[in-house]
């Protein structure tokens, strides 16, 4: 869910988590003219905030970002993270 730059992610881990495993891949419905885009994250449930470490992005671009693990996320465990992004240009 989300608009207008912010958008809201929520998933729940298997029951064997990959480590350091890609957890989704978002893609802007318009890229940004200019390239870098600043993503933030917050938590946005007791789990994520449990664990925020445990979650970075990489590979952004002006066009999306990769949200992976960083380590193994505890098994069939619910996660709500929340983006705020913005770009240059």
């Amino acid at each position: 869910s989300g608009g207008a730059n912010w958008l809201s992610i929520t998933f729940t881990t298997g029951s064997s988590p990959t480590a350091n495993g890609n957890i989704f891949t978002a893609t802007y419905p318009q890229a940004f003219p200019a390239f870098p885009t600043y993503v933030v994250f917050s938590a946005s449930n007791a789990n994520a905030a449990t664990d925020h470490a445990k979650f970075y992005m990489s590979g952004g671009t002006s066009g999306g970002f990769n949200m992976q693990a960083n380590g193994t996320l505890p098994a069939s465990t619910q996660f709500k993270l929340d983006f705020h992004i913005g770009g240059t240009g």
